[in-house]
């Protein structure tokens, strides 16, 4: 549930004043401009300059009226006594002594807004006009140009925000003509950093205690946080608690790259040029590291919606009378015409930047086509935009029918004779979307694709037009997108529950997708006045997501929740977050991933605190051309040339660090350098990470010395390459006792689990780094051999073969992916499956009816395919056999299933005969033993081991692979036992019910006595003979009375270990 901030959280900590994260940006939408930090002290601006009018403001705020209403940072309009000094370097802008350089402009904290202006070169104290430094004591700082001839005092007790304005050299003010006329366009830097603010009044308090960590997702637009850094924006996110997916739409305003076309007499999109402006790549560079760098997924989403204003005539959607689909936003947009292959190809370009982009970043890929529609004349006059030129004229020529007339002039007018070519319009528009996905898919097949449907455009029951025209569910329904999403805020914020109702429905009915692929977002509240009313709603819609058990629910959007204040809570319905993602327990949280910006000759790596290095003769040479590659269980090589220097003679000192805080995380001596092909290498496993970071980092920042003198560094997003390290891949398949090698059931960290433990003692073993060996998580709990024995047979996906169709199930083809997808062949598999097929053959089941011989067959089957979609017929198969499953209160528990626990594990002893490279792993040492399992299930029950079982099992596992050694010869003693058979009972003269059994007596048996009216355990009682007496005093003691049935479970002892139970209800008569 939600709950709305009106005001800052307890302000336990601190930000420092100009902290670069904090300042922000505006512009005229003629041109372009982003701002991003580097590091804790410095910031770039970027601009593109198209018109002899842009201004460009680099803002600073008194006032925080931006970050989410907990996090503001406290209100401070008194400068007095505040010093602000930084470096700046100008690249493409007037020298700050030009008469039209650099100014400050402060704004009085009045009701007039008074202005002053600080001409910064007056404040310049070092280096040159285009390459300096400037130091504002604001105490004694004055406006005015000529100083002090022209001097004015400026109130910096009561300042309501100052910026710098940066403007195109050929700047000509607004005042002194009123056309904006273009220019040549100018790519613009401004570059301040050594940003430091001392004297008083420097911090300003702020809340720093995170959100925990929750599983609502989040969206967000470019149009609504280009202004602000991206550190700012992932940083406020991360503490707000949200993880996992993060929907970024790319919007209709900022992101484009334009020329002025004469014809038009406008700026237009000019896809000649390089996708997307230079500004908007390096913000969304910057944006796309740190989020990946914290472990989001980043949706890139585009609409076909574009600024009316650059958007070429020939794209546009149009209506009866020609006029331009219009949207409500101020400046208004337009939409492309999915008809119009041009436009098409434009936004499958931006599509391409944004992929190649993160794939370079080592990012997954996900995008999707956001809203797409044809306009339903929404904020005009309500007319379909249904009737451009070049979509006219292509119906004619495709179906040689002229487009029905009268033309359309209201989407709530009736379908009529106009069917036909609706129709054909939602056929075009389906088309388009599969044209966008197919694009991306070709140059990127790992991509996943994604579609947005806005339930209340296409399914509006007072417009049944619409649903003709904008739902071409043959185009969207399963399986023609990897994950379909949902959304019907208008249905939200007017409270029409039960059309929102009908949300879900349109996924999992017409388009018939399941769960595990729909997402939905809930929102949006457009105005912080109606916050009170529209999110009790949101926050309704949002509960109704994680009810309809949907894979993802996210909020819309990132502005308002910070806006209005939405905190998130999570509660039983909606869990906590399930990404995997570590929480913060608190203290500033800062986002991993950003770029340096260089001080002079520093070629862009981190700059250390400056040492004036005196003579540089006989200085050492810094290592050259850092580089670092990733494996996908998250280790890292790094490696470097030694520039000249021999190795064998110098040592090398490599430091790690906290890219939040740039602390030194890790400081390794390297005296004995590993050199290979002639380059230097360490490699960082996820061993030394998990203790730096407590998870494997995917962005890293490091910097290496020579003998401690000459240094260089890289920073950045690490790239994961199996090829280019790893020599043996193996997987581990099956279900959660596979999986929990990867899990906290055998390890706090993956680095602590017995996966790296197993990887170790292979890379050992095998005389291999530790990072040339990577385990691979292919293995889903409660996963079914045979679909039958799914815990939902007729509709779920949690299962490895369908042996009714012949076919592969989803299980298979996910391990088949992942496998392939790893750049590097698969060595070897370890198996280990088999829980949830035994206990489908219980006669308590109803709907799941699986056997044992369905359980080989699957098995066989899966071990075929596998081996084939690997590409190896002969790939060896270690299996870790299958444990035992206790169930029930008290201690020691029975094992009710026991005698089909021992029937599978013969199975796969069989299975492994049949096939030379089919062999046992592993008995898994410890699983004949209770006391070794995690007590989790209601009743209680055991099925997982104990950490130190996952352990012991792995290294077993790691010999059995790196010897291939087979130990179906060596069964323990334990895997031989059945459970005691024929078991009766009879009522002796006395009353006392003897109850017996057939079976070896071993070290004896045990029997627990189970109340047939209750369930509770009444006695457990070990006998050394195949008998049990259940006395007429502990009938009466139990029942109250003789009792005419008894339960038991009866289990033979033999070595110290109870085997599989016996469990019987037998009458006896009185």
């Amino acid at each position: 549930m939600g709950l709305l901030a009106k005001a800052p959280g307890p302000q336990d900590g601190s930000i420092l004043r100009f902290d670069p994260a904090y300042w922000q940006i505006d512009f005229n939408i003629q041109c372009a401009a982003s701002l991003v930090t580097a590091g804790d002290r410095a910031l770039k601006l970027s601009c593109t300059f198209r018109t002899d009018k842009d201004l460009v403001g680099l803002i600073w705020r008194s006032v925080d009226a931006e970050s989410h209403q907990l996090y503001r940072y406290a209100t401070d309009y008194d400068y007095r006594g505040c010093v602000l000094r930084f470096d700046f370097r100008l690249k493409n802008l007037l020298p700050l002594d030009h008469d039209r350089g650099l100014v400050l402009t402060a704004i009085e904290n009045n009701e007039a807004e008074t202005p002053y202006y600080v001409r910064l070169e007056n404040y310049r104290i070092a280096g040159t006009p285009l390459n300096g430094r400037v130091l504002l004591d604001f105490s004694s700082v004055q406006g005015g140009f000529n100083l002090p001839a022209e001097a004015v005092t400026i109130p910096w007790h009561n300042i309501k925000r100052f910026f710098i304005g940066v403007i195109p050299p050929d700047y000509v003010p607004l005042e002194d003509n009123a056309a904006r006329l273009p220019i040549e366009e100018v790519e613009a830097t401004l570059e301040l950093y050594n940003i430091f603010c001392t004297g008083s009044r420097t911090s300003l308090s702020v809340c720093t205690a995170p959100q925990p960590a929750h599983g609502l997702r989040i969206a967000d637009g470019l149009d609504d946080a280009y202004h602000l850094t991206p550190q700012r924006i992932v940083d406020g996110v991360r503490r707000l608690g949200y993880r996992g997916w993060y929907v970024l739409y790319l919007g209709i305003t900022h992101m484009h790259q334009v020329s002025w076309d004469a014809g038009e007499g406008r700026f237009i999109v000019d896809p000649g040029k390089p996708v997307l402006n230079a500004p908007t790549r390096a913000w969304l560079t910057d944006l796309f590291m740190r989020l990946a760098g914290t472990g989001f997924r980043i949706v890139i989403s585009l609409s076909y919606e574009i600024l009316k204003s650059v958007c070429p005539s020939a794209w546009m959607q149009r209506a009866w009378n020609d006029a331009p689909a219009q949207t409500g936003w101020e400046p208004p947009s337009t939409l492309i015409a999915p008809t119009n292959t041009a436009g098409l190809d434009y936004l499958a370009a931006i599509f391409g930047w944004c992929m190649d982009t993160l794939k370079a970043m080592g990012a997954p890929l996900f995008f999707q086509v956001g809203e797409p529609w044809w306009w339903d004349g929404t904020y005009t006059d309500g007319s379909p935009c249904i009737y451009d030129a070049g979509t006219r004229a292509l119906f004619t020529a495709e179906t040689g029918f002229a487009v029905p007339t009268p033309f359309l002039q209201s989407s709530f007018d009736p379908v009529g004779p106009h069917g036909p070519y609706l129709s054909w319009l939602r056929d075009k528009l389906g088309a388009s979307t599969l044209y966008l996905r197919d694009h991306v898919k070709a140059t990127h097949p790992d991509a996943t694709s994604l579609i947005l449907i806005f339930t209340p455009q296409v399914l509006n029951p007072a417009a049944p037009i619409l649903e003709v025209l904008n739902f071409p569910y043959r185009a969207w329904r399963s399986p023609a997108w990897d994950i379909v999403q949902l959304e019907d805020y208008d249905w939200i914020i007017t409270g029409e529950w039960t059309l929102h109702s009908g949300t879900l429905a349109a996924g999992t009915g017409k388009l018939g997708y399941s769960l595990d692929r729909l997402h939905f977002f809930g929102g949006f509240n457009l105005l912080a006045d109606t916050a009170d009313t529209i999110w009790p709603r949101i926050d309704q819609a949002l509960n109704d997501g994680f009810q309809w058990r949907v894979a993802e629910t996210y909020v819309w959007a990132r502005p308002q929740v910070w806006r209005d204040g939405f905190v998130w809570q999570a509660s039983a319905e909606t869990e906590a977050c399930s990404c995997g993602c570590a929480d913060y327990e608190g203290g500033p949280i800062r986002s991993g991933g950003f770029s340096f910006i260089p001080a002079p000759g520093t070629g862009g790596n981190p700059v250390p605190p400056y040492e004036d290095p005196g003579d540089f003769d006989d200085v050492r040479k810094p290592p050259a051309d850092l580089q670092m590659v990733g494996n996908s269980f998250g280790d890292v090589r790094f490696s470097w040339s030694p520039n000249g220097e021999d190795p064998a003679e110098v040592s090398y000192t490599l430091t790690i660090y906290d890219p939040s805080t740039g602390a030194a995380v890790r400081t390794v001596e390297i005296d004995t350098p590993t050199v290979v092909e002639g380059r230097v290498r360490f490699d960082y496993p996820v061993e030394l990470s998990a203790d730096d970071f407590g998870f494997a980092p995917t962005f890293l920042v490091w910097r290496v010395a020579t003998n401690g003198e000459a240094a260089a560094g890289l920073s950045g997003a690490v790239p994961v390459n199996n090829a280019a390290i790893v020599k043996r891949a193996v997987m581990f398949c099956g279900q959660s006792n596979a999986l929990g090698h990867f899990t906290t059931l055998s390890g706090v960290t993956l680095a602590q689990g017995s996966a790296a433990a197993f990887r170790r003692a292979l890379a050992a073993a095998l005389g291999l780094s530790n990072v040339e060996v990577i385990p691979v998580q292919a293995a889903w709990g409660s996963s079914a051999a045979d679909r039958w024995a799914d815990d939902n047979p007729s509709s779920g996906t949690n299962y490895w073969w369908d042996l009714d169709a012949g076919i592969s199930g989803p299980r298979l083809s996910q391990a088949i992916a992942i496998g392939t997808g790893l750049g590097v062949p698969v060595s070897a598999i370890i198996w280990a499956q088999g829980e949830n097929d035994a206990s489908a053959t219980s006669e308590f089941e109803t709907t799941r009816h699986s056997d044992a011989t369905r359980f080989r067959t699957a098995m066989e089957r899966i071990f075929t395919d596998l081996r084939a979609g690997l590409g190896n017929a002969a790939l060896p198969i270690w299996i870790q056999t299958l444990g035992r499953a206790f169930y029930g209160a008290g201690e020691p528990p029975p094992e009710p299933i026991g005698a089909t626990y021992k029937a599978y594990r013969d199975i796969q002893l069989a299975v492994a005969a049949a096939d030379a490279n089919i062999r046992i792993g592993s008995w898994v040492p410890g699983a004949e033993d209770w006391h070794n399992y995690v007590v989790e299930m209601p009743g209680p029950g055991r099925i997982h081991y104990l950490a130190p079982v996952y352990q012991t099992t792995a290294a077993e596992l790691a010999e059995a692979v790196a010897e291939t050694l087979d130990r179906a010869g060596s069964p323990p003693d334990w895997t031989l036992m059945g459970p005691p058979t024929g078991v009766g009972a009879v009522r002796e003269a006395n009353d006392d019910i003897t109850v017996s059994w057939d079976g070896e007596a071993g070290d004896g048996f045990a029997v627990i006595n189970i109340s047939v009216t209750t369930g509770a355990r009444l006695s457990y009682t070990e006998v050394t003979g195949p008998a049990f007496t259940f006395s007429e005093a502990a009938q009466q003691a139990a029942y109250g009375q003789l009792a005419g049935y008894v339960a038991v479970y009866v289990m033979r002892r033999a070595g110290g270990v109870l085997g599989p139970s016996t469990y019987s209800v037998i009458e006896v008569p009185a």
